[in-house]
Order: C-alpha cells, then structure tokens, then sequence
C-alpha cells in the first residue's frame, strides 16, 4: 500500500525545549511507521534566547536549512513535509523560506503549532508581516494546534477543514526501572523547567513566603537549568523562607533517570506559568504520565490538558494568593490529592502517550497505525537544559 514519506524539519536537543522534544517524537514515531524519509535538523547549540534572534550565525544557518530541505525534498518517494512553526518575526522569515522550498518542490505542506500566541504574533505584526503569515498559512495541507482551543489560533488564516489537533506526548514514566521511594510524614513539591520568570518559579516562591509555617515540614524540589542572575535571586528567596517555612532545594539541570526519580518522588506537581509562548508543556504531560496531582495556570492550552477539580487545580496566571491556597488545599487533603492522582494517570494514558502520536501520524500518512515499542522511558525522556 502506498502511503506518505515525510520529511521533518525541526530541531532536536540540545538545548532542551518543547518542539526539539516532540521533534524527536515525531522522527520516532515515522520511523517506526515507515513512513520517515529524512530530517533537517534545525538545531542551535546556543542558548535558548537566541532561538529567533537576529544575528549572522541565525541567518547562516537559515541558509544552511533551507539548502538542506532542498536536498531532503528532492528524494523519491518524499510527498510531505513537516514543519513545526514560528511564533516570532525572524524565526517565522526562516520558516517561510522553508515553505517556499516545499512548494518550489511540490509537496504537500504540514504545519504544527507548538504554542499559543501564533494569533497574538499575527495581530500585533506590521502589514508586510502580516500578509507574509497569510501566504505562509495558504500553503499549508493542514495545519496542526496542540489543543482544540489553540486551533482558533489559525482563524482567519488557514480554512477549518485543514486545521487538526495534534498534542503532544511524553514516554510512559511508570515503565521505567525506577522504584518507588519509601513514604515519608513530609509533602514533598516539585516544580520542573527551564528556570525562565514567565515560568513560574519566582511566584511559586512567593506563595511559600506568603504560608509562613503553614507549609512547615514541606520539602521542595526546583529542577532545571537556570542562568547565574535566576538562580542567584532563586537562593535568596529560599533563604528567606529557611525560618519556620519549606525546605528549598536546588536539583539543578536533571536527565533520564534522576528526572524520573524525582516524578515519583513527589506528592505534588506544581507549574504556575504565564510565559507568552507557551502551548501545552512536556512537563505537565510527564506529571500525569508519573502519576501526579497537579498545580498549575489557567494559561494556554493547560485548562484541556489539566483539568480543574479532575486532575488537578488551575488558579489564574500570576495569582500568588490563590496558588498559596491551592497548594495549601492540596497538602491536608490527601483523598483529593489521590483522586486527582488517579486522574493524572487516566488522562495520560487515554491521550498523551505515544501510541496516540503513532495513530495521529498514521492517519495523516494513510497508513495502518503501529504501536511504538521497544523505547523505554530512560532511554529518551524529556531533560532540561540549555
């Protein structure tokens, strides 16, 4: 049966963030449909706030991708390609260039959208880049959100019809060889990015200031990489908190196992962003894959991915006073928290593993799906670094 050879292109870790992960999902799961014909890597090994700079080593690797899709494309038996896309002004000129070679090539054009400020890019653009994300969306055969509420953010832009929800997925953290940490009288809290403010780390901070003693005996864990200036403010404020409040502790940038073993070593999960290009976060996918009640923001695609009062508690972006007693609530109710544990994990199974990713990409390949197998979680987790 003939089917759909896809071409990717997209970047892969590191550094570490969202579209590089599910980039190498993707590539994963074609690969194992048969359906991959080849990958251009779009990677910066730089920081992460050069992602979408203007500067000469952004321009040089532009051409450098475009170059590499031209090759990529010309192959026989490449029908598609697979672009994730921009949400800001100069990553989105590269990722035109990129469409204009698909189409110069004939293939048909899949475009996904990894966050949710894609309607804010194109409001607040001037009129020539605006009539350029209106070309750019034309081409599209169809046109990927992470949730259906992130699909309006095509309105206007891409015909419905083409439109499609495709989430994102993490591996399965409960198939890994780690155990269980023994029960202890402590509730122990993590929270887990990239240590960036629009992430939530400095009010979570202030959350466990404003419970004073309430959160007493409370063990909390922040993991992932942060620069000198974050994690220096960071310390500080842990500082403040080390009389009669939580136990602050760094685990710095964590990979493979030692990530998996701090899932499964948490009571609780807390994320409180409101960072601008935000869609559906890894992180919070890995919690309900871990099995883990969650306390996070009402804040793009998060409500449909973490339900409030199912799988956890949503409080407004920024919102130190509620988040404060959110997780105030969620240490004394232990009934709550499982239930809402129980959930997690329901939700994980049911749509975010990869098995789902393997029928999305199958349907959109016209092929029989498979599952995808053979990968265990700790050899290809999500980290965070960069």
């Amino acid at each position: 049966m003939s089917h759909e050879r896809l071409v990717v292109v997209g970047p892969t870790p590191p550094p570490v963030h969202g579209v590089a992960v599910m980039t190498g999902e993707v590539l994963e799961a074609l690969a194992q449909l048969g359906c991959l014909s080849g990958h251009v890597d779009t990677r910066d090994d730089r920081p992460l706030a050069t992602i979408g700079r203007l500067d000469l080593i952004n321009v040089w690797l532009g051409i450098k991708h475009v170059a590499m899709l031209w090759r990529a494309s010309g192959r026989d038996g490449t029908t598609t390609v697979y672009l994730p896309i921009s949400q800001a002004t100069w990553g989105f000129v590269r990722d035109a260039a990129l469409v204009a070679v698909a189409k110069l090539r004939r293939k048909r054009l899949i475009l996904h959208l990894h966050g949710g400020h894609f309607r804010g890019f194109y409001e607040d653009a001037g009129i020539v880049m605006r009539w350029l994300i209106r070309v750019v969306c034309r081409q599209a055969t169809e046109a990927w959100a992470l949730t259906p509420s992130l699909q309006d953010q095509y309105a206007g832009l891409v015909e419905g019809n083409r439109v499609k929800c495709v989430g994102n997925v993490v591996p399965d953290l409960q198939e890994s060889d780690q155990e269980l940490p023994p029960p202890t009288d402590r509730f122990k809290l993590l929270y887990l990015s990239n240590l960036l403010p629009e992430k939530g780390c400095f009010e979570l901070m202030a959350a466990l200031r404003s419970l004073g003693t309430a959160c007493r005996g409370w063990e909390v864990c922040i993991a992932g990489p942060a620069t000198e200036d974050v994690e220096r403010r960071l310390r500080a404020e842990a500082e403040r908190l080390a009389d009669g409040g939580a136990t602050v502790h760094f685990a710095g940038e964590i990979h493979g196992q030692e990530k998996i073993r701090r899932y499964l070593w948490a009571d609780l999960f807390v994320y409180p962003t409101y960072y601008q290009l935000e869609g559906q976060p890894l992180v919070l996918l890995e919690a309900l894959a871990a099995g883990l009640a969650v306390v996070s923001t009402r804040h793009a695609g998060i409500p449909e991915t973490v339900r409030d009062g199912v799988e956890g508690v949503l409080v407004e972006p920024r919102d130190t006073d509620a988040l404060a007693r959110a997780l105030s609530n969620m240490s004394v109710d232990e009934v709550s928290r499982r239930r809402c544990a129980a959930a997690a994990r329901e939700r994980y199974t049911a749509k975010y593993s990869r098995e789902r990713l393997a029928a999305d990409l199958a349907d959109a390949c016209e092929v029989v799906p498979v599952v995808v197998t053979d990968v265990s979680a700790s050899q290809t987790s999500t980290s965070w670094g960069g």
